[in-house]
Parts: C-alpha cells; structure tokens; sequence
C-alpha cells in the first residue's frame, strides 16, 4: 500500500526532531563537564576595583615627620597620574598609605605603569633610610585564602618566627597558585647598639659616623676572579657580620688619628628582638601566624589543598620539628566547598521530587525522565556559558544557580498542573 505524502512528511519530520533533541543534548553534556572541572572556584567574583594604593614603611617615624617627609612626597608625585580621579593618604607611625582612584572602565594596568614611574621619581625625594615605595592594585578580594597558626611549648618566640621566615615560608611560596605568604605575630629578632652619649663625645664621633661605618664594615665586596688556563674562580671578601661579637669588635677611627677604637667601647650591643606590635595567639599560647594569598587567576580550592598537602608533606618528612603545633585558623576553600555541595544537593533533591511528583501526577516514565533530566541540562548549559564567558564559580554565581534549579523545579510544577487540568478538561494536546 502507498502512503499518503503528508504522512511520509510528519513522520520524517517526527523522527528527525527527537534525533536533533538527542545531538544538543549530547553536545551540552559533554561541553558541560569539559567546562565544569576547568571553571576557577573562588569565594567572591572577580571584579576590578579603579584603585591604586601606593606604601612606604619608615619604622620608628613620629607621624608628623611621616607626613611631612614622605605622605607630602608621594603626594604630589603621584598626583600628575593619568586618569587618576581623587587622591587620599592615611599616615601613621612609621606608615604611609596614599590611595589612587579612577573611573570605571580605566585600564588599570596602564594606570600602574604610569603610576609606578611618578612613584619612581618619588623615590629619590624620599629618606635613604624609608623601605623602598611598595604599590600595588587594591583588591579586597585578595584577602587570605588559608591562614596556620604556630605554637611550642619549648622554643622561645624569637627562635619560632626565625624558623617560619627563614624555613617554612620558602616551602610554601613554592605551591602551586601561591602569590605570597606573610608572618605575623612572634618576635623579629634584631641587634642593638645603644650608643653612650658622653663617650661619644668624648671621642669626637657622631651618630653619623657610627651608621657610615657599620654600613661600610657590614658587606661582601667582590675582589674579581682569580684564571688559570684550568679553572677561573670568584673571589669576594666576607665582611658581613655572622656575630653579635664581630658588631662588639669592629673598629672605629678616632679622629684624624691612627687610633681605634671597638664599637664595644662606646656602645651597648644586644642580641633581642623588635618591639612587639603585633600579637597571635593559639589556644590561648602566644604564637606565629602565616597568611597565604593567592595568585588572581588561581582557583582558590586547589591552593588551600596544595597548601594543605605541603604541610602535611612536611610534617611526614619531619621538616617540621616534633616540638611545634600547628592548627588551620581559616580555610576559604571549606565555605566554598560547602557552597558546591549546598548547590549539588538542592539540584538532587530538586529533580527527585520534580521527577516523583510528574511520576505520581502522570503516571509516565518516559515524561517523568524528561523533566528530571532538564535541571542537569540547564546546569551543564550554564557552565559552558560561564566557561566561555571567563567567569568563576563563586558564593554569587553559586548562589544563582540554585535559584535557578528552584525556577526549573517550580516550572515543572505548572507545567504538570497545566497537563492534568487539560487532562480533566478532555484537552488532548499533541506535544505534550
């Protein structure tokens, strides 16, 4: 028997259709999870804030001189920078912050460089003694993704900072995505020489020359190379202080004279510590404190992880000494963890109950399937978005996804209501 041509029609046509439903979807899944394992995770979304902040460290500086040597300074170098809409300046002991900020839509990086040049000549304003000019883009996102506590109940404060600077932080700043680890807390060790007045004068020195001096004793000078039609090598004179007593022992001129004197004659040195500014505190026991900051395209997960499994390398290999505790006081990648999985969770339940609720409302399989298979769908198809539209998985996008997992659900709902009321009403839709 021949077929009617319009039923030849609706039949190819009938076939074809859920043939290309099959192809986007498949298309959807598998660009889906490419982009799922590939989108970065962070706690909050990247957003580029106009703002430069420009700092200069001058310990021990009364903030009165503070501004007039240095806040003045940066000021009115950094004033001239191109796009720069305001300026504010925050000065205090020692410390001297001046903030640059531009419209929206200014290229901060072109803004840096410029900035970074007036900061440049800035320099050459500025004390010798002042920390050389630090300036950065400000970014409060950049908070810590994972902060350590250390603690010993046998090694003095001092002994403890010295091993988290000088041992522990290289190890760290290795991991994958780190950008900087910094220490707080403890004592920094340092040497003072605390000159007596009256026998500094009596000798004809000054302050000055003191400082000229330790400067010039406390340094490594190359002397050139020594060759040989066999070997070449490199000869320097080691003149840095490895003591407290080479500083006690290093000479002085007296005048225009050939007499000298040893530092010990008109100094007190001592081998202490900075004065204490900053405090930690683990379990109540003073301790030392590390604040790993990430790199801005780093996926803050897989820090917190890497960092999280140094340590633990460190410990099995015993870098880390049996007689210092260490505890996680922050963990950024535990809420961001909990936000995937409050996520992951509600999409589950979600579908289930949609699919449950179509299964007893219908009584189809085949529609019921349909319907749950929708919500993971649609969260594929936001990750692929996301993945070309170079943005993060963050507590915002997050966020939105199980609002939109609740959409999906609650559509279903009307959806189901729609059919069975057409149902009751003897409506026979043929799409449905």
């Amino acid at each position: 028997m021949s077929r009617p041509a319009g039923q030849e029609g609706l039949s190819g046509l009938s076939i074809r259709r859920p043939i290309g439903v099959l192809a986007a979807s498949s298309v959807i899944v598998v660009l889906g999870i490419f982009y799922a394992g590939r989108l970065p995770i962070d706690l909050l979304p990247q957003i580029i804030y106009p703002q430069i902040r420009a700092s200069v460290s001058y310990p021990g500086v009364a903030p009165e001189v503070m501004e007039e040597q240095v806040t003045r300074v940066l000021e009115t170098n950094l004033a001239t920078t191109e796009g720069a809409v305001s300026l504010e300046s925050q000065t205090s002991e020692g410390s001297s912050d001046v903030d640059l900020f531009f419209g929206y839509g200014t290229n901060i990086n072109f803004a840096l460089q410029d900035a970074s040049k007036n900061l440049d000549r800035a320099r050459s304003r500025m004390p010798d003694e002042a920390d050389a000019p630090v300036i950065r883009k400000f970014d409060p996102s950049q908070i810590p993704v994972y902060e350590v506590g250390f603690s010993s109940p046998t090694r003095e404060l001092v002994d403890l900072r010295n091993w988290v600077d000088l041992r522990l932080q290289p190890q760290l700043l290795s991991v994958e995505g780190v950008a900087s680890v910094d220490v707080s807390g403890g004592l920094v060790r340092e040497v003072q020489v605390v000159l007596d007045q009256d026998r500094l004068r009596s000798y004809g020195l000054t302050i000055a020359d003191v400082l000229a001096r330790i400067r010039a004793e406390n340094q490594d000078v190359a002397v050139g190379n020594v060759t040989s039609r066999a070997f070449e090598i490199n000869g320097k004179t080691s003149g840095k202080f490895r003591t407290v007593d080479d500083i006690r022992q290093m000479l002085l001129p007296v005048g225009t004279s050939r007499e000298r004197i040893p530092l010990s004659e008109i100094a007190t040195i001592t081998d202490t510590h900075q004065e204490q500014r900053s405090w930690s505190r683990l379990d109540g026991v003073p301790a030392v404190k590390i604040s790993v900051r990430k790199q801005p395209d780093a996926n803050t997960v897989q820090v917190a992880a890497g960092v999280a499994a140094r340590l633990a390398e460190l410990e099995r290999s015993r870098f880390v000494p049996g007689d210092i505790h260490h505890e996680v006081v922050a963990d950024q990648s535990w809420f961001i963890r909990n936000a995937v999985g409050g996520v992951q969770s509600s999409a589950m339940m979600g579908a289930g109950l949609a699919m449950l609720v179509v299964l007893l409302f219908l009584g189809s399989l085949r529609k019921t399937f349909v319907i749950g298979l929708s919500i993971p769908l649609a969260i594929l198809a936001t990750f692929v978005m996301m993945g070309l539209g170079g943005l993060t998985l963050n507590i915002m996008s997050l966020g939105g996804l199980a609002l939109g997992v609740g959409l999906l659900i609650d559509n279903s709902i009307v959806m189901i209501e729609n059919i069975y009321r057409h149902r009751r009403q003897g409506i026979d839709d043929p799409d449905v």
